[in-house]
């Protein structure tokens, strides 16, 4: 974090981190602030903040759900505007068009106007469903079913997205997030071993599309490429809100899920 953090502009810019094991539920790592006696608030777990593109990904998996596949192809035009919908102006970043495009394209390149469409065509309570059952939490601030939930209006903590991408990474299966392996004291008696808590969120076959479809952000041309650095096969999704209030990076392998937000 130290290492990555920018060095200018930085006055009231935080960040917050947070790494989860899929299909376990561990916290193996969490930054929540460069200094507690300074800010007694943690940016990976007391933080609300606006989830962005992050929030993609659920709309996938709520199509998939629904019988649609990575092949299927909407439309990525901008800006858009469908007084029927209620939307009065929607765009691309930096006000690209793309036509017709797969989900799987779509997803590479976070393209709004495309998953506004799906968002549409799918129902916004079911991207709201994936969502909460893949590890957002149903009290999230702003976590609605207006038909602009797929751009990430809500606002979850890191953890939380940290978590619900751990629950894609293992395959559909969601894990309650722990802090305390072990812990042990024979001086009172206490002698206690997390038990992890893992459910079934979803199916198999739509978490391996949804991955497929997450790897093609980290590879070249999409917009998480940068995560290749790491020198291994990855997946994941950038994020951001309005007016860059908030940047997300959330991404996973196997063994790993780590969110990252300023």
């Amino acid at each position: 974090m130290d290492k990555n953090f920018p060095k200018s502009n930085t006055q009231d810019v935080y960040a917050g981190l947070a790494a989860v094991r899929p299909g376990d539920g561990a916290v193996v790592a969490m930054y929540g602030g460069a200094d507690y006696q300074k800010r007694q608030f943690s940016a990976a777990t007391d933080a609300k903040i606006p989830a962005g593109s992050t929030f993609k990904p659920f709309a996938l998996i709520a199509a998939l759900q629904q019988g649609l596949s990575t092949k299927t192809t909407v439309d990525g035009s901008s800006p858009m505007k469908d007084k029927a919908l209620g939307i009065d102006r929607i765009e691309n970043e930096g006000g690209r068009s793309y036509g017709t495009v797969d989900l799987r394209k779509a997803t590479a390149s976070s393209i709004n106007t495309a998953f506004v469409r799906l968002n549409a065509k799918i129902g916004a309570q079911a991207t709201r469903d994936a969502a909460v059952a893949a590890g957002i939490p149903e009290s999230t601030l702003g976590l609605g079913t207006e038909i602009t939930n797929v751009l990430g209006n809500a606002s979850p903590r890191v953890l939380d997205v940290a978590n619900a991408y751990a629950s894609i990474a293992a395959e559909g299966r969601r894990a309650t997030p722990y802090l305390v392996k072990r812990a042990t004291s024979p001086a009172i008696g206490v002698d206690f071993t997390a038990q992890p808590n893992v459910v079934d969120a979803f199916g198999k076959d739509v978490a391996a599309d949804v991955i497929d479809a997450m790897q093609a952000v980290t590879a070249s041309g999409g917009t998480g490429a940068r995560a290749q650095q790491i020198g291994r096969p990855s997946a994941g999704k950038t994020g951001t809100s309005e007016e860059r209030k908030s940047v997300w990076f959330s991404g996973y392998t196997p063994q790993l899920s780590t969110s990252v937000a300023m």
